[in-house]
This record gives C-alpha cells, sequence and structure tokens, in this order.
C-alpha cells in the first residue's frame, strides 16, 4: 500500500542517497554492499512494518469485540475433523490474504499442538500472490473455461488442505 511505498521509498531512497555521497571515497564495491546489500535488505524488510502493524491491529479489534470468538465457536466442530480448535479457522482464512501474517497471527492459539498444526496447513491457503498467477496463467492452460478451473483448483485445494489436516493429525500428533 501507499505506507508501504513511503517507508520503502524513504529508506532504500532518501537514506541510500545520503549513504552513497558520505562513502564517496569508498571503493564501489564497499559503497555497493552497505547501499545496495544493507540499506535495500533492510529496507524491503521495513517496507512490510506497516502492513503487519495494520495486520495486527485488525486482529486485536476482531478479538475484542468478541468476533473471533464467534468464529471460532461456528467453526470448531469442521476445525475438529483436521483435530484443530475453532481458533485455527480465522488465521487459516487470513491466509487468503498473505500466508506470513496468518502464521504469525496463529500465535492466538494456546495450545501448542493446534498451533503447530495450523501454521503447517497455512502455507498451503492460496493466499493473494498465488491467486494472481492462477488468473495469469489459467486462460493460458484452460481457455474459455478458466473460471471454472480456477474454481476447481481453489477448491480442491481446500478439499488436499483438510485430508492434509487428517493426515497430519492423525500420523504425526497421535
Amino acid at each position: 500500500g501507499p505506507a508501504s511505498r513511503a517507508l520503502g521509498g524513504l529508506i532504500t531512497e532518501d537514506l541510500a542517497g545520503l549513504l552513497t555521497r558520505a562513502l564517496a571515497w569508498a571503493p564501489d564495491w564497499v559503497s555497493g554492499v552497505i547501499v545496495e546489500g544493507m540499506v535495500g535488505g533492510a529496507g524491503t524488510v521495513l517496507s512490510f512494518v506497516p502492513i503487519l502493524v495494520i495486520f495486527f491491529a485488525a486482529l486485536g479489534l476482531l478479538e475484542d469485540v468478541g468476533y473471533m470468538a464467534r468464529t471460532a465457536y461456528v467453526m470448531d466442530r469442521y476445525m475438529h475433523w483436521m483435530g484443530l480448535h475453532g481458533k485455527s479457522c480465522m488465521p487459516l482464512l487470513l491466509g487468503f490474504g498473505c500466508n506470513v501474517p496468518a502464521i504469525l497471527g496463529s500465535r492466538i492459539i494456546e495450545d501448542k499442538r493446534n498451533r503447530m498444526l495450523t501454521m503447517l496447513l497455512t502455507p498451503f491457503v492460496p493466499c493473494t500472490g498465488r491467486l494472481a498467477v492462477l488468473a495469469f496463467l489459467a486462460p493460458a492452460f484452460f481457455g474459455a473455461r478458466a473460471p471454472l478451473a480456477i474454481v476447481a483448483l481453489v477448491g480442491g485445494n481446500l478439499v488436499l488442505i483438510s485430508l492434509v489436516g487428517i493426515a497430519v493429525n492423525k500420523l504425526v500428533f497421535k
């Protein structure tokens, strides 16, 4: 979003420009390591901070108003098929946005076994990046039936998540 771009631009352009001028005396490889490597890498990582702040603020708000407790209650029966508690539903749903903050959001699960199983299953949830690639490639492979293929692939993926959850619960977490 705009906050991520602004923070990334501040770090990678402004700080990089300042360091480039300050390291004018240094060999190119030294300034390259510091400016492009360290500052560029830190800038990329720090550009995710606004996204994570918004994510955790929204997650905290949902928790405080009681929405997550109600979602957990409604989904509890279905999540027990995979050996999970209903609280695992929210991180798995958030995985459709991005898997990384969804895994970070699994901190709300008290039981270590359920938390680990949720973290193992979350990468199977198709995030927006994967859905964009799917939407781009599906017409090339499926032509006019691309929308049906996308729905079938995402639905199959959700069934796969359930089957993997059941298998891991039965075989690994006895």
